[in-house]
């Protein structure tokens, strides 16, 4: 038996059985290690990816998609100010926030969601400017049980960038809480085309309610021909494969990198 093997035979000897704080503690770390449940974007590395890549854009087109009171926003135009920052927030008392805001003139605010087609959604309200706002209902979690719906008007991205002469996009943030292949199937055009260069998105308990798997959204985009990186606090990290053991159902960001080889790609990561 190797020295390894004993060790660890030997602790799992002497550590208690059934222990509600080792559990924690073990969880914890486990989730530490696979980049999983760590919401703060301070810590989760996606500040630190916004860092490195953001002043590489120079004025290039960043959309935000589920932009709340515009907390990405502000710290987007705190790294590079001279982005041309599209923002999106369907929720009238969120987005009504959001315009209280002091935004310089390179900033456009939309009062509406995206998604695959154009109409008429129900939101699903947890509390006014809430993060777990969503058009899927909640199931299983007491902290994200709806308190009322809210009628939201929907487009899609492919026929926002027709109507605004938007030829290409640099890099797109979606925050949808489940509705995340919804908005990447309503830009199909543009990906055809190869003109998105990099996705930032978010998979979770939410992708449960939607009845979305990250095999979903991966294969969708793969198609497209992007690259997956998940996003870890030290950097993203090149995931080759998809693997079923990614499919944990937990809180983590994503990155899907354009690998086309078009000059304009998002695909160096040199500075994580």
């Amino acid at each position: 038996m190797n020295m390894k093997r004993l060790l660890g035979r030997t602790l799992f000897a002497i550590v208690p059985k059934y222990n509600n704080s080792v559990y924690r503690f073990c969880a914890r770390y486990v989730d530490l290690c696979n980049g999983d449940n760590n919401s703060n974007s301070k810590t989760n590395g996606e500040y630190s990816f916004l860092r490195c890549e953001l002043p590489k854009l120079g004025a290039g087109v960043v959309f935000d998609v589920g932009a709340n009171v515009g907390e990405w926003a502000s710290f987007t135009l705190g790294i590079n100010p001279k982005v041309n920052l599209h923002c999106f927030e369907p929720s009238q008392a969120t987005y009504s926030k959001l315009t209280q805001k002091q935004w310089p003139s390179n900033v456009l605010l939309n009062n509406f969601g995206l998604g695959e087609v154009e109409g008429v959604l129900e939101l699903n309200v947890v509390a006014e400017e809430s993060g777990m706002n969503s058009v899927h209902s909640r199931r299983g979690v007491e902290s994200a049980v709806a308190v009322r719906t809210e009628r939201i008007r929907i487009t899609t991205i492919d026929g926002y960038c027709e109507k605004n002469a938007i030829h290409k996009i640099d890099l797109i943030k979606v925050d949808v809480e489940g509705h995340e292949l919804a908005v990447f199937k309503g830009m199909s055009r543009m990906l055809t085309k190869g003109v998105v260069n990099a996705i930032q998105f978010e998979y979770g308990g939410c992708n449960l309610d939607a009845n979305v798997k990250l095999l979903d959204i991966w294969e969708f985009l793969e198609a497209h021909g992007f690259r997956f990186y998940k996003l870890y606090p030290e950097g993203p990290r090149h995931i080759v494969k998809y693997q079923q053991s990614l499919e944990t159902f937990k809180y983590s960001n994503w990155l899907a990198i354009n690998g086309t080889g078009r000059r304009n790609s998002l695909k160096s990561l040199q500075c994580m």
